[in-house]
């Protein structure tokens, strides 16, 4: 059904600039783009859920510091933040994990989509801190939030916050799911939590510290 649904719309505009009832202005390449975006984030969110389920996801580890893909993730972004009215302020230190950057990537990627999906107008603050254990990253925003009645099933695949308000916009249900599942295979952990300092959401990231990494 998932992928049914934007197949089908994609289809019916294709059938309807070919049968002449659509104008294939700019506006309708774009939506086209848009669903074919969709599509493919659809597509490659499936196939790590499965890989991960299938205990097949391979990591490619490396010691590293996640701070140039987090700004590079944003960048991607910029235009759509900015458009919206969100504004980031970044607080990261230097310390190396050990991850597969192009897994975190795609936690990153997830996040701010899931930011640009459902955050109200402000600010959003990103901020590293590690302990003797720990590396932790953070994820703030000024609101709305999530109901409490949301969170059992926050990370649970396919769950949407708002069903017809994400099915507009392009949203799988995915995203947390896929976050949740790739930070699981790194042996980290994500949590929600309000926000204390902006009043909205807080998602926390937690994998083990540089003086506990093995490769």
């Amino acid at each position: 059904h998932e992928l049914r649904t934007p197949v089908t719309i994609l289809q019916g505009r294709l059938q309807g600039i070919v049968d002449g009832v659509f104008i294939a202005d700019q506006a309708l390449h774009q939506s086209l783009l848009n669903q074919v975006e969709g599509l493919s984030y659809l597509v490659e969110d499936l196939r790590t859920l499965t890989l991960i389920e299938n205990k097949q996801l391979r990591l490619e580890l490396e010691k590293t510091n996640l701070k140039d893909s987090i700004e590079k993730c944003l960048q991607m972004f910029h235009e759509r933040f900015q458009f919206k009215g969100l504004t980031t302020v970044l607080n990261l230190t230097d310390e190396l994990v050990c991850v597969d950057v192009r897994r975190m990537e795609q936690v990153f990627i997830a996040l701010f989509s899931n930011f640009l999906r459902y955050s109200n107008a402000g600010q959003i603050n990103i901020t590293t801190v590690t302990t003797t254990e720990h590396w932790v990253l953070t994820f703030e925003d000024e609101g709305p939030g999530i109901n409490e009645s949301h969170l059992e099933h926050l990370f649970k695949p396919f769950y949407r916050l708002e069903d017809s308000r994400s099915r507009l916009d392009g949203g799988t249900g995915l995203g947390l799911a896929v976050i949740d599942a790739i930070i699981e295979a790194h042996q980290g952990h994500i949590y929600y939590s309000k926000s204390k300092s902006l009043g909205g959401s807080c998602f926390t990231i937690q994998l083990k510290a540089q003086a506990n990494l093995s490769i």
